[in-house]
């Protein structure tokens, strides 16, 4: 007969060591199966959190995306506003005016009071009322519980405004759209930064400097923690201080300031850069006010050549750099 005997498998030996040790096999069975178990939980665990984060980082970019498209469509909005020509615009009122005058029997009487109206305001009464203030208060209501929007959408208008030349309004926007982000997103929030520098800079141009002052060394204040001098931001926050101390006739400090602005930025600007243009005009002007006519006439003729490359022979800052000129000399 064919012997049966053969060496031990190890099915055979696991077996027999199993009836051996059959507590030290049944712990650990259960060891493995608490393990596997907890693997298969943790593993379940891992994929939904995974699936969580996707999903958290999808939403996230979600709402950047739509922050960013908002702020493209105000941009883009603001941009059409403010590159209206309210003269022309003016202008062309008064034209179907005086179309539906033609129809008046007091139309020479109504005509002759309509010349002495300014085109120009004209227009930016009817934008004003007609397209920013309605769009300011429908911001303030379908956003109500999205301050951060709204104050978005203000910060706009206040540009567009300012663009515009109407600068009441202008203030008005920046004012409320800063005070709404002071309060949501904090004061050193970059948002808030650039709008506290957007009110002094409005408040500059309206020729109150002394109110115009604290907004914009709260705002250098800011970025300096933040931003080496040279950095765009704070180039134009240094100069902004500059005209600041210039229109409050501290001249002893702004001629130093914006030496240093002027010299900082020609380090890393380009030499038909506009904003390097515009340090050299506030340098140049502080020079003529201060007696330093041939420093001035010096930075002069080469910024006019730069303006007329720039910007053209006919733009506003080139003539404007051309009055300098003759005024210097």
């Amino acid at each position: 007969q064919p012997i049966e005997a053969r060496p031990a498998g190890r099915l055979y030996q696991l077996r027999k060591f199993a009836k051996r040790n059959a507590g030290l096999v049944a712990g650990v069975l259960a060891a493995i199966l608490a393990l596997s178990t907890g693997l298969v939980f943790t593993t379940i665990s891992a994929r939904r959190a995974h699936v969580a984060t996707l999903r958290a980082e999808a939403e996230s970019r979600r709402v950047r995306e739509s922050k960013q498209d908002l702020e493209l469509l105000s941009g883009f909005q603001g941009a059409i506003v403010s590159r209206a020509d309210m003269q022309e615009m003016g202008k062309l009122i008064l034209a179907e005016l005086d179309k539906l005058l033609d129809q008046s029997d007091r139309h020479e009487e109504i005509r002759t009071a309509l010349q002495d109206v300014n085109p120009a305001s004209l227009a930016r009464h009817v934008i004003d009322g007609s397209l920013l203030s309605p769009a300011s208060r429908a911001a303030a209501e379908e956003f109500a519980n999205r301050p951060t929007i709204v104050a978005d959408v203000r910060e706009s208008l206040s540009q567009s405004y300012f663009k515009l030349g109407m600068h009441e309004q202008s203030l008005r926007e920046a004012q409320a759209s800063l005070a709404v982000r002071r309060k949501h997103q904090g004061n050193d929030h970059a948002d808030t930064i650039r709008n506290t520098g957007l009110v002094g800079l409005i408040l500059s141009d309206m020729d109150r400097y002394a109110d115009a002052e604290p907004y914009i060394a709260e705002e250098l204040r800011l970025l300096r923690a933040t931003l080496s001098d040279d950095d765009e931001r704070m180039l134009r926050a240094r100069d902004r201080m500059v005209v600041v101390q210039t229109g409050l006739d501290r001249l002893d400090e702004a001629v130093p300031a914006a030496e240093a602005v002027v010299a900082d930025a020609t380090r890393v600007c380009s030499p038909d850069d506009s904003q390097l243009l515009l340090y050299r005009q506030h340098l140049a002007r502080l020079y003529g006010r201060t007696q330093r006519h041939e420093e001035a006439l010096a930075i002069i003729q080469t910024m006019v050549v730069q303006l007329e490359l720039v910007f053209g022979e006919d733009h506003e800052r080139t003539l404007i750099g051309r009055s300098h000129l003759a005024g210097t000399l």
